[in-house]
């Protein structure tokens, strides 16, 4: 996996999270 694909990763991790706390 490229740099970029593991940022995209971490960038949907955080979206998740985002969503989670919001309820």
């Amino acid at each position: 996996m490229t740099a970029t694909a593991k940022c995209s990763i971490d960038i949907d991790t955080i979206g998740f999270d985002s969503q989670a706390i919001n309820g």
